[in-house]
């Protein structure tokens, strides 16, 4: 094509012979940097290509890695739910010193004592965060979530830790009134003699509220992330559409 237009400023400038050196220098010029634009134009589109591949790349990995993610948050939300549901249980059973079969008192107990921590799929969000690719995802919710999610697993990690101690403690206090060698005998656990100290010790008591409280404050930790999780796949979704076209 350069040609071409050399061919068509070289006829007008050999009708003036006067100019003709001038313009001759100035087409020459104005070609090459016509020239120049293109191949910076098309360079930046290749450029554009290549960085719209590996944000789709990216996308499609954290897609994949969101539904690791929100398995894990229903099983330690689901978990944790179950386990102070028992805890309340629990407390009307020994405040109001409910009769009630032994076997299911250990059962609830057991649920009571139950306990998990999350462990979220993190790898691909680790590697965009580390390797600094987190600019080249274009919407800007899902680069707020991730730049944001060291700091929220931090802070529900933080809290886990804290209902870990508690769960030790109470775990603790009940093996003083626990045989577990009944448990392989299909046998109450609670040792025969303990029983009514056992309902009656407040310190247990106290154990089962702060635990119950741990995990209700854990369960809405992880049903709050489960919600922005579900949001996160929902706008990936809507942005690997992009992708196809």
């Amino acid at each position: 094509m350069i040609p071409f237009f050399r061919r068509i400023r070289k006829k007008m400038a050999d009708d003036n012979r006067p100019f003709k050196y001038a313009r001759y220098a100035i087409g020459e010029i104005i070609l090459v940097v016509i020239g120049i634009l293109i191949a910076l134009q098309i360079n930046n589109w290749n450029q554009l290509n290549k960085t719209k591949e590996k944000e789709c790349f990216y996308l499609s990995a954290m897609l994949e890695s969101i539904g690791e993610t929100q398995k894990e948050l229903k099983r330690v939300r689901d978990k944790s739910y179950l386990s102070a549901q028992a805890c309340d249980t629990l407390f009307e059973i020994l405040f109001n010193k409910h009769e009630i079969p032994f076997l299911t008192l250990d059962t609830i107990i057991q649920s009571s004592v139950d306990f998990t921590i999350l462990t979220p799929d993190m790898g691909i969000v680790s590697e965009i965060m580390n390797s600094g690719k987190l600019e080249i995802i274009s919407n800007e919710f899902i680069r707020k979530t991730l730049s944001a999610s060291e700091s929220r697993l931090s802070n529900i990690n933080k809290y886990e830790v804290w209902a870990t101690q508690i769960r030790y403690d109470y775990r603790s206090a009940l093996l003083e009134y626990i045989n577990r060698s009944n448990f392989i005998k299909e046998k109450s656990t609670i040792i025969e003699e303990s029983r009514t100290e056992f309902f009656n010790d407040h310190l247990i008591l106290d154990y089962v509220v702060s635990k119950g409280g741990a995990n209700n404050f854990l369960h809405e930790l992880y049903a709050n992330e489960l919600v922005l999780i579900d949001s996160l796949e929902s706008v990936i979704i809507k942005e690997l559409k992009n992708c196809k076209k």
